[in-house]
């Protein structure tokens, strides 16, 4: 998200989410830890399905010092991902993927932006049939998507690169910030619901990005009613809280700490490992799962 824009909100945003966000089950404090948080799920299959990774990160378009870079690359490295989505690459970051990544990512999709618009998908294997959607009404950036090979070799998966309407706020008063809120996440709706048509019925797809919304709040009920499964979720059912992804300093020397980004997929597969790495430039972390190929007649069942 915008440093600049977060900056002018603090002081209304900290009473508002004191009221407004007491049922989200996304905040924890204190965590600096630089090593990944993870959770895995176990099974034991008759035979040995296809597996992979998945990773997104929103690597901040104020990222734009060599050194900062470097570390976000190896951040990427770290992740061990078959496929990587990044959100707000900047012409630096874009220009660095291209040439320290090259080998281990052959196929790379780097798309501009204005400000934090931009885009980048890293593949192993290959992508294409990419399209940018245009931005909604109200809405600051566009989606990407593209066809990209994952898992059994032929299998062909369709995956959205997402950046949703940031929530960006007057810290005047409560009533004000409730209202811009609101609003702000009636776009996301918009958004998503335009993400949503874009998807193919009844084929394996995964949603991946900063959502900039939390779990209690209306996109993420819109995507799971679509029968999307959200990966840190299955990876850590309640009662336990799933990692993570956003920090933000305060004033008073505290940290915000809420998960607003996200891996969806449909019941084509199943996460059996979620990890979020709390460590690197960005007030936004890297998270990565890994996901298992289901049999095709579990797949169709999920769907119906």
């Amino acid at each position: 998200m915008n440093r600049t824009a977060w900056t002018t909100t603090i002081a209304g945003l900290l009473s508002l989410l004191a009221c407004w966000f007491v049922t989200a089950q996304v905040a924890r404090s204190g965590e600096t830890t630089s090593a990944p948080t993870s959770a895995t799920t176990t099974s034991a299959p008759a035979s040995k399905p296809a597996t992979f990774r998945v990773a997104s990160y929103n690597i901040n378009y104020g990222v734009r010092d060599a050194r900062s870079i470097a570390q976000a690359i190896t951040i990427l490295r770290k992740s061990d991902a078959d496929l990587i989505a990044i959100q707000e690459g900047s012409s630096e970051l874009r220009l660095t993927l291209a040439r320290d990544l090259k080998k281990e990512y052959p196929h790379q999709v780097l798309k501009p932006g204005d400000g934090a618009g931009g885009f980048a998908l890293l593949s192993r294997r290959p992508v294409k049939n990419v399209q940018m959607l245009p931005k909604v009404a109200g809405g600051y950036f566009r989606t990407m998507f593209a066809d990209v090979e994952l898992g059994t070799p032929g299998l062909t998966v369709r995956v959205g690169n997402v950046h949703l309407m940031p929530t960006l706020l007057q810290g005047k008063n409560m009533a004000a910030d409730l209202a811009l809120l609101q609003k702000m996440e009636a776009v996301r709706v918009r958004e998503t619901t335009a993400i949503l048509k874009k998807l193919p019925k009844d084929k394996p797809a995964i949603l991946l990005g900063d959502f900039n919304t939390i779990e209690t709040l209306t996109v993420h009920g819109l995507l799971t009613k679509q029968g999307l499964i959200d990966s840190a979720r299955q990876a850590f059912p309640p009662p336990k809280t799933p990692p993570i992804t956003w920090h933000w300093p305060t004033p008073s020397g505290t940290e915000w700490t809420f998960r607003i980004d996200y891996i969806f997929h449909t019941g084509h597969f199943r996460t059996t490992d979620h990890q979020v790495f709390a460590e690197g430039p960005s007030d936004h972390y890297l998270l990565v799962s890994q996901l298992e190929q289901v049999p095709e007649a579990t797949s169709q069942e999920k769907h119906r």
